[in-house]
């Protein structure tokens, strides 16, 4: 399955620079010089062709002239050859002088043969820069921009210009007046097409066509990966991806001159410059990270951010500068774009040969790229004269990406459906053993009441134990009593051995009794208090004296404070001496050992009335208990 998907889609890539060929197809006639003037010879075309009027033009160079200024058919002041398609004004400027700016006037005479006089052709201009007007059998057809003899003269602006008009003679001429101090390209560096009228709406409407679906499919795919990123922030490729996709789109819609007028003919040339020019910077980033986010293995982390910190860089000189400084770094923007475009091939190729999820086909997509990308190098750089193509090269990448990104998707939906069924298998497991738990949970409750029923019958044994306890009490107690009792009426003589039997019946029911008691003690599970009337200013002095010397041989200063002393009478509470005594040692042996060391501490027992209350108190300078 996957194989077969592969294998369309490489297909498809192979088919679609064929496609994009047809959209600029035309017949290349070139222009000859005859006479003092530059004939073009219009061939007679079938139907759908289109000629580019190529080839050799009259120039003039900082002359601005119109149809008037050539009636006397002679050749005017400062005529030269120019050759077009060219990206300057084709000459060496004089010195302080660049040859991508200025203005000058072009004139070409086109000769119909006699079956066309009479019928309606069309020539088609394509945005020359930076503004142009353009005349056609001695009518002014069109003006784009202002033409001026200097920057403060004339307004640029980036349109492309469909001109119908009627053969009426043999010799048409076509003049072009252009002005260019805004940016690096200057002069007709695209040519001018001939054809019928139907024709050459047919090229705009196909040119529009094509790059209209290409940018909409750009922004569709990114702004569908920014939704996705919305509901799925923890894979960040995603949101590279759908910026990437819709930078690449904005840059394809502003150097396509027709889809630029759409939206754009009204804003500022300057700020829709700079766009284009961060179309390609922020595509260059964008692109790194996604690729980084997808084989993080392959590719070095510190390249991708060199190659981000550079385009941000030279972002912040378009954004800091003029287009007519920033357009002449184009050159540096092709090294960027082609370093970028050959480590990028390398990574996928490494993640190829490694059998990545996904690298084949995102190889096949770059090599695409790379090939176009080449094309617009050359091109932009006055190598070739073919048309951009980097536009329709990153379309077939982009789409290359989202059906890699969609199989990744799918397969971790396959993987959340298989988890789904465990999860499903795993819950009716886990309620057999909930359901097993119950069973043990009431086995544990049966045996639970069980061992209180043991319990119980404990209880009643413990009792009847007691009472078996109290009833012996009686037989030894009653044998004391008869002795004794003897012994004083003169029946039993007053011998050792009796006297023996006495004790040691004595000691058998003492051990009784203290069984008896401490048993008691456990089942009510208190102890008993000896409570007596204690002078407890007495009883306080007592207990100072008694661990004073104990004390103070630990190095540790001990005194006493008695606040009761002031009322000049006795204080007597109900206490258990011996339990209360326990109490007090139990906090000086605390006090002992958290008191400051090496001679410093210190302890005061204090005593005192508050209310009908008297608080004993036992205070030290150390840290204290934790």
């Amino acid at each position: 399955m996957e194989g077969g998907l592969m294998n369309r889609y490489i297909g498809i890539l192979l088919i679609l620079p064929f496609i994009c060929s047809l959209f600029f197809m035309s017949r290349p006639v070139m222009a000859e010089s005859s006479g003092n003037e530059i004939a073009f010879q219009v061939p007679l075309l079938q139907k759908g062709e289109l000629v580019r009027l190529t080839g050799e033009w009259e120039f003039y160079w900082e002359e601005l002239y119109e149809p008037g200024d050539f009636l006397a058919n002679t050749p005017l002041e400062g005529r030269k050859i120019t050759s077009i398609p060219h990206h300057s004004y084709g000459y060496e400027a004089e010195e302080g002088f660049s040859s991508k700016t200025g203005y000058g006037t072009y004139r070409l005479i086109l000769q119909f043969a006699e079956e066309d006089i009479g019928e309606i052709k069309a020539i088609y201009v394509p945005a020359l820069s930076s503004a142009y007007k353009v005349w056609v059998g001695g009518e002014l057809k069109t003006e784009v921009g202002k033409v001026g003899t200097s920057r403060e003269r004339m307004n640029p602006n980036y349109l492309a210009s469909t001109i119908p008009f009627r053969v009426s003679s043999k010799n048409i001429e076509i003049i072009v007046q252009s002005s260019n101090f805004y940016q690096r390209k200057a002069g007709m560096y695209d040519p001018i097409l001939l054809g019928d009228i139907e024709t050459i709406l047919q090229h705009k409407t196909k040119k529009t066509v094509f790059r209209a679906l290409t940018v909409a499919s750009l922004v569709i795919i990114g702004l569908y990966h920014l939704f996705m990123f919305s509901f799925y922030r923890r894979e960040t490729s995603i949101i590279y991806f759908g910026l990437l996709c819709l930078f690449v789109g904005l840059r394809s819609w502003l150097v396509e001159e027709e889809l630029y007028g759409v939206l754009f003919t009204s804003w500022n040339w300057e700020f829709t410059t700079k766009l284009e020019y961060f179309g390609t910077t922020f595509g260059i980033a964008f692109l790194s990270l996604f690729t980084y986010k997808l084989f993080f293995q392959e590719m070095n982390k510190y390249i991708v951010f060199f190659i981000v910190f550079v385009v941000s860089i030279i972002s912040l000189v378009i954004l800091a500068t003029p287009a007519i400084f920033y357009t002449n770094l184009i050159n540096l923007l092709f090294v960027i774009v082609f370093f970028t475009a050959v480590y990028l091939l390398y990574v996928y190729f490494l993640a190829l040969v490694r059998k990545r999820v996904g690298a084949f086909l995102h190889a096949a997509a770059m090599m695409i790229l790379f090939a176009t990308a080449m094309n617009d190098i050359l091109y932009f750089s006055d190598n070739i004269y073919t048309t951009e193509l980097t536009s329709a090269g990153l379309l077939v990448f982009i789409f290359g990406q989202a059906v890699s990104l969609s199989k990744r998707f799918a397969n971790e939906f396959s993987k959340n459906e298989k988890l789904s069924r465990k999860l499903k298998e795993l819950n009716a497991s886990l309620e057999e053993l909930v359901n097993e738990r119950t069973e043990q949970l009431k086995r544990s409750n049966t045996e639970l009441r069980i061992m209180n029923e043991k319990l119980n019958q404990t209880h009643k044994s413990r009792s009847k134990l007691i009472s078996d306890i109290s009833h012996e009490v009686a037989t030894p107690l009653t044998n004391i009593l008869a002795y004794t009792k003897g012994m004083l009426d003169g029946v039993v003589p007053v011998e050792k051995k009796y006297i023996e039997l006495v004790y040691d019946k004595s000691m058998y029911l003492s051990k009784m009794l203290g069984d008896l008691r401490s048993l008691l003690y456990m089942e009510a599970k208190q102890v008993k208090f000896e409570m007596k009337r204690v002078n407890i200013r007495q009883y306080i002095n007592e207990f100072y004296e008694k661990n004073k010397y104990s004390v103070e041989e630990q190095g540790i200063k001990f005194t006493i404070e008695d606040k009761l002393a002031q009322y000049q009478t006795d204080f007597f509470v109900n206490m258990d001496e011996i339990r209360i005594e326990q109490v007090l040692l139990n906090f000086l042996s605390n006090t002992q050992r958290f008191v400051q060391k090496g001679g410093k501490g210190k302890i005061t027992l204090i005593v005192s009335k508050q209310e009908e209350n008297i608080l004993i108190e036992l205070c030290d300078n150390g840290t204290g208990i934790k």
